[in-house]
């Protein structure tokens, strides 16, 4: 082979190592980009989740009123949106069923209170339930979700672990419904 066509040779691998490079990084850089958006629109999920929860907790002082019901049913659909986006940031289905169950233990007490005119004890001890979920499912949202000691705690996390309480919380959720025949 002649000096020349060595010289064309390496030019040529050079030329491959470059754009090689060139391709990683570019490569790179789409999959932090992609990441970025997915923690971003994970983020945005858990603090309308937050918000909606914290909406719905301001009523927890209040007796059960059909305007209130129908707020905190509102609330809940909303949760119930955006938990399923959350859920599917981080390929799982945590939030998502925990709010189907609240809202149909809200549908619950809507449909009796259709009924019967007016709320049994029944309806009220779901409101409770309601209350009490809702205030259990926030503190364990921050420790799910967020990454601990992230600056004022608000960087969220796409791989999850120490998910054991959203899951009990789920199937006490299934429990009561169940104790209530709910449809």
């Amino acid at each position: 082979m002649s000096k020349s066509a060595k010289w064309v040779w390496v030019w040529i691998i050079a030329l491959i190592v470059v754009c090689t490079v060139v391709v990683l990084e570019h490569q790179k850089r789409m999959e932090q980009g992609a990441r970025m958006t997915l923690q971003s629109v994970l983020g945005t999920s858990l603090a309308q989740i937050w918000s909606h929860y914290t909406d719905i907790l301001e009523l927890k002082s209040m007796p059960l009123h059909e305007a209130r019901l129908a707020e905190v049913r509102l609330k809940l659909a909303a949760i119930e949106a955006y938990s399923r986006t959350a859920d599917k940031a981080v390929h799982s289905s945590l939030l998502n069923p925990i709010a189907e169950k609240m809202l149909a233990l809200s549908d619950s007490i809507r449909d009796s209170y259709a009924e019967n005119g007016r709320f049994l004890e029944a309806d009220e001890d779901k409101y409770a339930l309601i209350m009490r979920d809702s205030e259990a499912l926030l503190s364990l949202m921050s420790e799910v979700y967020y990454v601990p000691e992230s600056q004022e705690g608000a960087e969220v996390t796409l791989n999850i672990s120490n998910y054991d309480g959203l899951v009990a919380l789920n199937k006490r959720l299934e429990q009561d419904l169940h104790g209530y025949s709910v449809k």
